[in-house]
């Protein structure tokens, strides 16, 4: 009886180590990652924050006046009548909202998980109100022209953040 344990149990032992190192079940994990795929990617789709025709895209290159040299663009411009309602592009809650010199009024929503958006050349005052819960399609602003860009009439200057740094709309369905 005794052996008989010491070999069910060695099997066991056997089985579970050949299980750890066995091949993954190329139908079982290409589901379970076309469907997490999926779910990532509604997670971080966007609404548009307003109609309009992109003025300048993601990653063009631009003149930085106060670097004297050309950059990437790293937000999306969208062009709109001055006065146009801006909306949040996702749920979120407002951390910042404040007039600057350069890019006019700006509201920035936290989306959660490591997900920002940044809206500016907004009218001033804004609409949106620092430490409050936004939902998607809510008015955060009005167009008007960041004075940065002011030679491209009014728009939306709209940077997407992911960890800090400004990343491709495309990603977010926005572009």
């Amino acid at each position: 009886m005794t052996a008989l344990c010491v070999l069910i149990i060695a099997a066991s032992g056997f089985w579970a180590v050949s299980m750890r190192d066995a091949e993954p079940d190329p139908v079982t994990d290409a589901s379970t990652g076309a469907a997490q795929r999926l779910a990532d990617a509604e997670a971080q789709r966007m609404t548009r924050p307003l109609s309009g025709e992109t003025l300048r895209g993601y990653g063009q290159a631009v003149w930085l006046n106060t670097l004297a040299r050309y950059g990437a663009h790293e937000a999306i411009d969208i062009a709109a009548r001055k006065g146009d309602p801006v909306t949040a592009a996702k749920d979120g809650q407002v951390v910042a909202v404040f007039r600057d010199a350069v890019w006019g009024g700006v509201v920035e929503i936290d989306h959660g998980n490591g997900l920002c958006t940044r809206y500016a050349g907004l009218l001033w005052p804004v609409d949106a109100i620092k430490d409050k819960a936004v939902k998607a399609g809510e008015t955060i602003g009005r167009v008007g022209t960041p004075p940065v860009e002011a030679e491209d009439g009014p728009h939306l200057h709209l940077v997407i953040l992911a960890e800090g740094v400004p990343a491709h709309p495309s990603a977010y369905s926005l572009d």
